[in-house]
């Protein structure tokens, strides 16, 4: 939105004889690099006057000003104010002329949970909207694109932190063929800056589609994630988390493709393993110390195995993919999966300690797998989000978690089982990523205090007691019926403390999985 042109007398009177307004006040905006905009005021309103410098036929200027009418009723944005003649775009000496409304607050200078849960939204309401828009219905050429960041930061000769790295994946990119990715009208230049806030902090309009245009979703999400996110600096785990949140509120309205998660499932996987392993890694150090100091035995050779495999089923290898399905799918949802472990663990029973499932159990799990299809095929395709099949994964391994512990109570007090456990799992999540340690020394003190607290309560503790209670349960059921509870207690946590309100797919298909899963309980009661 930077200055290009000045306005001559005689293009102000145009301006107030075309749109029948009485100037009183008129400043450059000099922020900006496209077009040249100015605020202009009159006696009773404001208003935001844009000069075109691109090359585009009015035409295709048009088409984002039609386009802004469209998606009024879903997403805030400033409306183009036609002209005496009923148009959006007067031309006066060769110059192509808008008028749009002032939306008045301030543009958004710092990133919270609040902006980035409601830039999820509403980028995938503008996605979702526009992918059956075709190309040819929405013809018009970005002077934003990839080549255009691409060169201005290799002009600019700005030296930064993994600028080699940058340019070489960069080199890469370049190679790729985006127009295979799901597609449809992007906004092309959702920066910070275009986005306005009102006096409480919250979204009040997205401005600027000037560069909207076809093209693949992924560089408007690619836009959120770098430059909303990552250029900022946050703490690992504060980047993490808002990548997360950005992911989970955009999937509500629009499902990532699988051929999109394929550009985002690197950064996501490297994000979650840090948070897991920095987790446990804190864990980690307070079993040793309770180790040392309670003197517990080391567990027997012959059962080091067992051990092993419990700390990779329910720490190490559980954690890595519980952390990144949060990453790619909301809270409840996930809930909502876990609560199959109760059937899967039954199943696993079934062929470890030969307990049998009769007709009426297989018809049960069969209710609950209805509840997965409907959560899976909900958008009338078979478009399985790639979070639940990492969260189904990460259920099955919790299930044989589950025999495990069941087996190892039987040796030894559930404490020591615990304690070992964890250890072992803690030990494989640093060998699986050790770099993720050296994210101590870039976090906040307030992060830290939170996976501190996360290494002790959801960690150790509840570990503890969960173990504890397939030492005195006499039946596995009577311990894992339990975790019905967990969709329902993460879908009411998730509204009031996060917000996350469920999908409808969400509570049809979990209610139904819930009650096939309370029915198999019932009859192995």
């Amino acid at each position: 939105m930077g200055v290009y042109t000045n306005l001559s007398q005689n293009e102000i009177d145009f301006i107030e004889q075309n749109y029948k307004i009485q100037i009183k006040n008129i400043k450059n905006i000099n922020s900006g690099i496209l077009n040249s905009n100015f605020f202009i005021e009159t006696t009773n309103e404001k208003f935001i006057l844009r000069i075109y410098e691109a090359d585009r036929t009015i035409q295709e200027e048009e088409q984002e000003l039609i386009f802004l009418e469209k998606i009024k009723k879903f997403i805030p944005v400033a409306l183009a104010i036609k002209n005496i003649n009923q148009d959006y775009i007067s031309i006066f000496n060769n110059k192509k002329i808008s008028l749009f409304e002032y939306i008045d607050g301030e543009s958004l200078k710092e990133i919270n949970s609040n902006s980035i849960r409601r830039i999820g939204t509403y980028l995938a309401k503008l996605h979702s909207f526009s992918k059956n828009i075709s190309a040819k219905d929405y013809n018009r050429k970005s002077r934003i694109d990839f080549d255009f960041y691409y060169n201005k930061i290799k002009e600019a000769n700005i030296d930064f932190e993994f600028k080699d790295e940058i340019f070489s994946l960069a080199d890469e990119i370049s190679k790729i063929d985006f127009s295979s990715l799901p597609s449809g009208i992007i906004h092309g230049d959702i920066f910070p800056d275009n986005i306005i806030l009102d006096e409480k902090k919250n979204i009040k309009a997205i401005i600027d589609f000037n560069e909207s245009h076809y093209s693949a979703f992924i560089f408007d999400i690619a836009i959120i994630i770098n430059f909303w996110i990552k250029i900022k600096n946050f703490d690992s785990f504060n980047e993490n988390n808002f990548i997360r949140e950005f992911l989970n509120y955009y999937s509500k309205e629009r499902k990532i493709e699988k051929e999109e998660l394929k550009f985002l499932d690197f950064t996501l996987k490297i994000g979650a393993s840090s948070l897991g392993v920095l987790r446990y890694f804190f864990a980690a150090i307070f079993v040793l110390a309770i180790i040392i100091k309670k003197r517990i035995s080391p567990p027997a050779l012959r059962d080091l195995p067992m051990f092993f495999y419990a700390g990779f089923s329910g720490y190490g290898g559980y954690i890595v993919l519980f952390n990144i399905a949060t990453s790619l799918a909301s809270p409840s949802t996930l809930s909502v999966i876990n609560a199959l472990c109760p059937a899967i663990t039954a199943i696993i029973a079934y062929f470890v300690f030969k307990e049998k499932i009769n007709l009426v159990g297989w018809i049960c799990m069969g209710i609950s797998f209805i509840g997965i299809l409907i959560l899976t095929l909900w958008d009338g395709v078979l478009t399985i989000n790639t979070g639940i099949l990492y969260m189904l994964v990460a259920a099955i391994m919790l299930s044989s978690y589950n025999i495990s512990q069941r087996y190892l109570t039987k040796k030894y007090s559930s404490f020591d089982v615990t304690m070992y456990c964890l250890l072992i799992g803690a030990i494989q999540l640093i060998i699986y990523s050790p770099s993720s340690v050296g994210d101590i020394f870039k976090i906040s003190f307030s992060s830290l205090v939170i996976i501190i607290y996360m290494a002790l309560f959801p960690s150790i503790i509840s570990y503890f007691f969960w173990t504890k209670a397939f030492e005195l349960a006499k039946h596995t059921s009577e311990v894992t019926s339990f975790m019905f509870v967990t969709p329902v207690l993460a879908t009411v946590l998730g509204i009031f403390i996060l917000g996350d309100l469920p999908k409808l797919s969400t509570l049809i298909g979990g209610a139904i999985i819930i009650l096939g899963m309370f029915l198999f309980n019932q009859i192995r009661k």
